[in-house]
């Protein structure tokens, strides 16, 4: 039985390692997209490319606390479930920028935020998840 204080503990662990990451994420978006002129869609995936490897050592040895797993395994289904967070955060992307003409700073605020929740339950409930017994 999954222990609700624990889940809350965990998730504002990853909150913090998200906000983190996002920060650098966010930095690296504004980089490429207002001083590099990097298109908004390239400069979101780029970034969101760099933000999987640091959420993935944040969560796997701070949030999760896992040592001992067959990593490849876990790196493996924590890099497809964050490229199917990251086709997610590129369809509202160019949703918001396309359809509802926000800026593409504003639009990636709003995407990651709902990302997040996604990559939460992901990491918790199938890459991270704690073993049995």
């Amino acid at each position: 039985m999954i222990k609700i204080n624990d889940t809350i503990h965990k998730f504002l662990k990853f909150s913090i390692v998200g906000f983190v990451n996002t920060a650098g994420s966010y930095l690296i978006f504004f980089i490429l997209l207002e001083i590099m002129n990097v298109g908004y869609l390239l400069s979101s995936i780029l970034s969101y490319i760099v933000s999987i490897f640091i959420s993935y050592i944040g969560n796997k040895y701070w949030t999760f606390k896992i040592r001992k797993t067959m990593w490849h395994i876990e790196l493996t289904k924590f890099l497809i479930l964050n490229f199917i967070g990251l086709a997610i955060n590129s369809a509202i992307m160019v949703f918001l920028v396309e359809l509802f003409k926000l800026h593409p700073l504003i639009a990636q605020v709003i995407a990651m935020s709902i990302v997040i929740f996604y990559n939460f339950l992901g990491s918790h409930y199938w890459v991270f998840k704690e073993p049995i017994g």
